[in-house]
């Protein structure tokens, strides 16, 4: 798993290729080493996001992410 380095996918846009599938013991988990084309999200060091919560339980929580462009 990244660690946010290289941003969060968004979408993906494109399957290069799909490699063999290698099960995983004891929990029959099949991975798949996969690479693609994606659109990526990385804000800025101290960039400030404005975001609207849109559920809050214990096992997670969700938003919305606002993005305003400014026109020159």
């Amino acid at each position: 798993m990244d660690s946010g380095r290289h941003g969060f996918v968004v979408a993906i846009t494109g399957i290069d290729t799909i490699g063999k599938g290698l099960i995983r013991d004891g929990t029959g988990f099949v991975t798949f080493p996969v690479k693609y084309q994606c659109v990526v999200f990385r804000p800025f060091k101290g960039e400030i996001l404005e975001a609207v919560v849109t559920l809050v339980n214990k096992v997670m929580y969700l938003y919305s992410l606002i993005f305003l462009v400014k026109c020159l």
